[in-house]
């Protein structure tokens, strides 16, 4: 009897296994939530190993992309320094942006590293990097650079159509803008507002025949057709001393709506960010105060939202303002910047960071500030 009660319980035994063995089997695989991922970014020039002499200007190609809200800005180091960067034309970011941006050799080096990376807000993509050679100016057994030196505010060896650049012996003075950015918009004036004539190329390069008297717009020339871009998205090239300030045209008027029905929404903006942009270096650190203010210029108010600085060292800063009326405007205090090298950087304002605000537009969230930083000029002996 005790012989037929084990083989039932092995029998059973056996049963449940086959049971748990099939369901195991039939089972769907759960694969791991998607994490929260990084922009990434890619260099596509200069090359690994291309030689520069020192005064070149050393221009990087830059493919940067985000699978989240887009990439919202573009920047290149040497150093750890960041010696310019590039935004998106869209507050929110662009899926794919593909930049050029750039850095004039100051000293030879066998292995000057220059260093990409992207951001989609105050989120980092991994650095990318490509190592180049810079020789002595004149120097034998280099190569001259294809990107062009500039001196005296002309740029020299070089020109660039559609982001790829040739050389060349000749000095080319014409001011021109190029443009930094693929797709930048060709407006009928200096402003968001006036209806886009057509966009332009990374890369293409077009005369100047005006400016706004901020700086802040370029009005240029194509294909016989006057008309303006946003300098933020262009670097300056040629002798561009006496180009004249331009009386854009009148803002066009706008649709007539249904005022009755249209939502009455905040509007936030970067109503001032000034301070010293051209700075001497003296006494090995410079530390420099800029007054920014914001503003509501909607028709509602505006309940709590944050305002990031991002300043020139790659550190962020959130200040909170926990309301603003229509037509209010605040003042952020403390924003001061320290310096303790040559070069150029930016310094860079988004409002409402955090997307808190529904606001009537979002294309005037963002202002940015170059900033120049040299040493002093060395004085003769005896003077």
């Amino acid at each position: 009897m005790r012989r037929v009660w084990v083989m039932i319980f092995l029998l059973l035994l056996a049963g449940l296994a086959c049971t748990l063995t099939g369901s195991d089997n039939d089972a769907t695989p759960v694969s791991n939530p998607i994490s929260s991922s990084k922009p990434t970014v890619t260099i596509s020039q200069p090359t690994g190993g291309q030689a520069f002499q020192v005064g070149d200007k050393i221009t990087v190609q830059a493919q940067a992309s985000d699978a989240g809200s887009g990439v919202t800005r573009v920047e290149l180091r040497v150093n750890n320094v960041i010696v310019d960067s590039q935004t998106s034309e869209n507050p929110a970011g662009e899926p794919s942006l593909t930049v050029l941006l750039d850095y004039v050799a100051a000293v030879p080096s066998e292995s000057l590293t220059l260093t990409v990376r992207a951001y989609r807000g105050v989120t980092a993509s991994d650095d990318a990097n490509v190592t180049v050679r810079v020789g002595e100016r004149g120097s034998t057994g280099v190569t001259p650079t294809t990107g062009g030196s500039t001196t005296g505010g002309s740029t020299t060896g070089g020109s660039t159509t559609g982001g790829s650049t040739t050389g060349s012996n000749t000095s080319n003075p014409v001011c021109r803008a190029r443009i930094d950015t693929n797709g930048l918009r060709f407006r009928a004036g200096p402003g968001t507002d006036y209806n886009i004539l057509s966009s332009f190329n990374l890369g293409t390069e077009l005369p100047l025949v005006g400016r706004l008297g901020d700086n802040s717009w370029w009005e240029v020339t194509s294909s016989n057709q006057r008309g303006w871009v946003s300098a933020a998205y262009t670097t300056l090239l040629g002798n561009c001393q006496n180009i004249p300030i331009t009386t854009p045209p009148a803002s066009p008027t706008p649709v007539a709506t249904n005022t009755s029905s249209a939502p009455q929404l905040a509007n936030l903006t970067v109503s001032t960010l000034t301070g010293a942009n051209n700075i001497v270096l003296i006494g090995g650190e410079v530390a420099t105060s800029y007054v920014l203010r914001v503003k509501n210029v909607g028709q509602t108010a505006a309940g709590a939202f944050n305002v990031t600085i991002f300043y020139p060292n790659n550190t962020a800063f959130d200040y909170t303002v926990q309301s603003l009326a229509p037509n209010a405007e605040v003042e952020i205090p403390g924003v001061t910047a320290v310096f303790n090298s040559p070069g150029t950087y930016r310094l860079e304002v988004l409002v409402d960071s955090s997307n808190n605000i529904t606001e009537s537009t979002e294309d005037d969230n963002r202002k940015t500030l170059d900033i120049a930083v040299v040493f002093p000029t060395p004085t003769p002996e005896g003077q």
